[in-house]
């Protein structure tokens, strides 16, 4: 049995990041389903709360310990696990890469929660829902032209792919009059970690 182990649900942006992540540094780890938002059984979200106060996932438990928020569990998984040396992952960080990665995450909340409103029903031209899409636009534009991102695959790329899948799976914003994303997304989708961690079709 694997010391680690993902929780989270397959339909998750955010869980796919930590799962592929996983995936290119050889990892080998358990996941435990909690389905998704809004579909969730009893156990599943007793599952989360009693390893995240917050209520979130992902949740990745190594050895016993959990980490908590997907942003700090790629930290940790880069900072505690070697590289596969065979592998072309760029691990390298920079205050450029910092940015990306932060855009990348805020764009993705940003979608979320648009995602969970429009299931309730909610205006979507609601003030602070008008300023989501506002930030995912932006957001996406400030990506798009980035002239280094995409040069390398390391995590902006890795978390753009997931970001971007999820937005096309949930209809949540069309992103191809982005020319460099587009091309981006072209260049990495079939990249194995991606193509192994793939929201699946029926769900």
């Amino acid at each position: 049995m694997s010391d680690l182990t993902i929780i989270g649900s397959y339909t998750s942006p955010f869980v796919r990041i930590v799962r592929a992540l996983c995936s290119e540094l050889g990892l080998d780890y358990e996941q435990q389903d909690t389905g998704p938002f809004g579909k969730q059984t009893p156990e599943q979200k007793s599952l989360i709360s009693n390893n995240n106060p917050l209520l979130k996932v992902p949740v990745l438990i190594d050895k016993g310990q959990p980490i908590i928020d997907s942003r700090v569990i790629a930290s940790y998984l880069l900072q505690n696990y070697p590289i596969v040396q065979t592998n072309d992952f760029d691990a390298s960080s920079s205050i450029e890469k910092e940015n990306l990665i932060t855009v990348i995450y805020g764009i993705i909340d940003a979608g979320v929660l648009r995602f969970i409103m429009r299931g309730q029903g909610i205006d979507m031209d609601l003030p602070y829902l008008a300023r989501s899409l506002e930030r995912m636009r932006c957001g996406l534009k400030y990506l798009d032209e980035n002239t280094n991102l995409g040069a390398h695959f390391g995590l902006p790329e890795l978390a753009l792919i997931c970001g971007l899948d999820w937005f096309k799976k949930r209809d949540i914003i069309d992103w191809s009059m982005y020319d460099n994303l587009v091309q981006i997304h072209a260049r990495y989708t079939d990249r194995p970690s991606l193509a192994a961690t793939r929201i699946p079709d029926n769900v």
